[in-house]
């Protein structure tokens, strides 16, 4: 029968918290002076053949087939401990869980001690969407997510975070285990982080240990870039700053965008797009520049600057719209068509190319302003300027034949002008002036020359019509002229010129009256016929 002196043999294990791989050292001891006998050790209930042989003198051990596996040593004399060593090769999960004791063979019996072994935590994950990233960008104000695992362990792992030099395990969630079996888990545990302006870069790593004294184990590490917008607006400036430019002119237009991390992007499109731009850029602000020369053809055209950034999809852009001031470089007529004639009206059309901003009209003929009433009209051009035209109505007469007419268009500043000219032909019909050389009356035997002077357009063609039926001898006609070298008392009476144009025919009639002397003379001495003769011989001699 055994004597229960359990409170005087204890069994230990070295070390208290043994890992599977390392030696496992039990030690039997006991509180008092110990008869000699034999001490065993039992496994799961199962003696073991290894017999220490104790005296007070000495201490033998001795290995039989169950025990050749383990190493036995006595304690120092006078003997109160016997120890059973497993080396690390025999350590394994198959002594987890198992039962020990020791017993001084029909004597005391020592309390069973349960073998447990440690399963270190042999690596840690840290991912995000599943995966590990080494490098993990996050926006302002957006959040990310990662996640820490370990392998299975026991006892279960005890998990830390940390960003930069900073413990952040405070921050995280709530970890979960995972039953593995055989008294194994893995741990695992989320932390989100959510991205500010002006958060520094810096690694973010989780650590796990389960077993006091033994050194952590790293995940990898992720690094966490934190990226914002620029909380301004970009600047959109120009030189030179006036509104409103002239052709050739180069304009510099200047983009630039404060802060953000990274800097934004800064392109230009619309009518600039095609430009190259130069860009510099310091800590805080990046600055675009383009230099264009512009013309007509940007006239009313924007160049966009636009500045872009990957934190929260920020797009901003700026506008810069040109006002380029020209023209007008060409002018010309038209409402001229077919000919012009006398007592009919006319509208001259000035016409004027593309001009910004619309010009002033001025009609002149010769030196002479001329009134005009019309409006300038104007048309939408092809770079957004305006096509303009004025017309200058008139009634016709002959005295317009020949009149020189000139438009001028100048620009509002008077800094460009244009001209076109041209000179009226106008139709009229014959109009007649005659006259005669003497003037009627004349004496007979004189030379007589009858002028029709015409003015006329086309030239008219003359004949004069006397009233004979057979002219005098020696007369002439040429160019209206009707010459009588010896105007005779037969050629007193009516005569007409005759003057024919495309227009008209038009005839204008002179008399002309001639002077002769008497066929006979009577002489009197009536008081009353001398008074006549005397009249009449005083006339005719006048």
């Amino acid at each position: 029968m055994l004597i229960d002196l359990a409170q005087t043999l204890s069994l230990s294990v070295t070390p208290l918290s043994p890992v599977v791989g390392q030696e496992v050292t039990f030690t039997c001891t006991a509180s008092q002076d110990i008869t000699p006998g034999t001490t065993v050790f039992y496994r799961r209930n199962r003696l073991l053949v290894v017999d220490f042989t104790v005296t007070s003198t000495s201490c033998t051990s001795v290995k039989g087939g169950g025990g050749q596996n383990y190493t036995t040593t006595c304690g120092s004399l006078p003997v109160r401990q016997t120890s059973l060593t497993i080396p690390a090769d025999y350590v394994t999960e198959d002594e987890h869980g198992t039962d020990w004791r020791c017993e001084i063979f029909l004597g005391a019996v020592s309390y069973t001690v349960q073998l447990t072994l440690s399963v270190p935590v042999s690596m840690v994950t840290i991912t995000t969407d599943g995966v590990y990233r080494p490098s993990v960008t996050i926006s302002a104000g957006n959040t990310r997510t990662f996640t820490c695992t370990t392998t299975a362990s026991r006892p279960v792992a005890r998990l830390s975070w940390f960003r930069g030099d900073n413990n952040i395990t405070d921050q995280a969630a709530t970890a979960t285990d995972q039953d593995m079996g055989d008294d194994k888990y893995t741990r695992q545990q989320s932390l989100t982080i959510t991205g500010r302006v002006n958060d520094v870069d810096s690694g973010l790593k989780c650590e796990a240990v389960n077993i006091e004294g033994r050194t952590s184990v790293s995940s990898q590490t992720a690094n966490v870039i934190v990226q914002w917008e620029p909380q301004t607006d970009p600047i959109l400036t120009r030189d030179p700053p006036t509104t409103t430019l002239t052709e050739g002119v180069s304009v510099t237009l200047t983009c630039q965008q404060t802060g953000g991390k990274p800097l934004a992007t800064l392109t230009w499109s619309g009518v600039c797009s095609g430009t190259t731009p130069t860009e510099s850029s310091d800590t805080t602000t990046i600055t675009s520049r383009v230099l264009v020369s512009v013309n007509r053809t940007y006239n009313g055209l924007t160049c966009t600057c636009v500045s872009r950034h990957p934190a929260n999809s920020y797009l901003r852009s700026l506008n810069e719209t040109f006002v380029v001031l020209f023209g007008p470089d060409e002018v010309h007529f038209s409402g001229i068509s077919g000919q012009l004639t006398e007592t009919t009206s006319m509208n001259l059309v000035c016409l004027s190319n593309e001009s910004n901003p619309v010009p002033t009209y001025t009609w002149m003929n010769g030196s002479r302003d001329l009134p005009v009433t019309s409006s300038v009209l104007e048309f939408d051009g092809v770079y957004n300027g305006k096509r303009t035209s004025q017309t200058w109505s008139t009634h016709l007469s002959r005295y317009d034949d020949g009149v020189v007419i000139t438009c001028v268009v100048t620009s509002p500043d008077r800094s460009r002008h244009v001209s076109a000219t041209t000179t009226l032909t106008v139709l009229y019909q014959p109009y007649i002036t005659v006259a005669s050389s003497p003037s009627s009356p004349v004496i007979e035997g004189r030379q007589l020359t009858i002028t029709c002077d015409v003015d006329s357009y086309p030239d008219s063609s003359e004949f004069w019509s006397s009233p004979r039926s057979q002219p005098s001898p020696g007369t002439t006609q040429t160019n209206g002229v009707l010459v009588i070298p010896s105007v005779s008392r037969h050629d007193d009476g009516t005569y007409r010129c005759t003057a024919t144009n495309s227009q008209k025919t038009n005839m204008l009639d002179i008399d002309i009256t001639v002077h002769y002397p008497p066929d006979q003379m009577t002489i009197t001495y009536n008081n009353n016929i001398g008074l006549y003769y005397h009249f009449c011989l005083s006339h005719r001699t006048s």
